[in-house]
C-alpha cells in the first residue's frame, strides 16, 4: 500500500492546472484506500497530508469546481474511518460543502 500512496502522493503534488482532475481522481483513491484499510492499516501521516491537501482544495478560491468537489468526497470516505476524530475539521468542511452547493446552483440557473 505504501507504494500506491506515495504513487498518489507525488499526483497531489503537481501544480499544473491541466492535471487538477488527475489530482482530483488521486485524492478520492486516497480516500477509499483508506475507507477500505481503517485505521489500523492506513499511514496515520498519509492520512495527514491527503487530509491537508483536500482542505486546501476547498479553501481556495480559484481552484475549479470539479477539485472542491472531490476533496468533499475525499472527507466522505475519510469520516467514516476518522470519525470523531474529524471535528476540528468538520465545520470548513461543512461551510465549502455548502458554498459548492450555491455555487453549483448559479452555475446551473446560467
Amino acid at each position: 500500500m505504501n507504494e500506491i500512496l506515495e504513487a498518489l502522493f507525488k499526483i497531489i503534488k503537481t501544480q499544473s492546472v491541466e492535471e487538477q482532475t488527475i489530482r482530483g481522481q488521486a485524492l478520492i483513491s486516497c480516500g477509499v484506500l483508506a475507507s477500505v484499510a481503517g485505521t489500523d492499516k492506513f499511514p496515520k501521516e498519509a492520512l495527514q497530508e491527503f487530509t491537508q491537501f483536500a482542505l486546501e482544495c476547498l479553501k481556495q478560491e480559484d481552484s475549479k469546481q470539479q477539485l472542491r468537489e472531490t476533496a468533499i468526497e475525499y472527507f466522505s470516505d475519510i469520516c467514516k474511518v476518522v470519525k470523531s476524530e474529524m471535528a476540528p475539521i468538520f465545520e470548513t468542511v461543512l461551510d465549502q460543502a455548502l458554498k459548492s452547493l450555491t455555487l453549483n446552483e448559479v452555475l446551473s440557473e446560467e
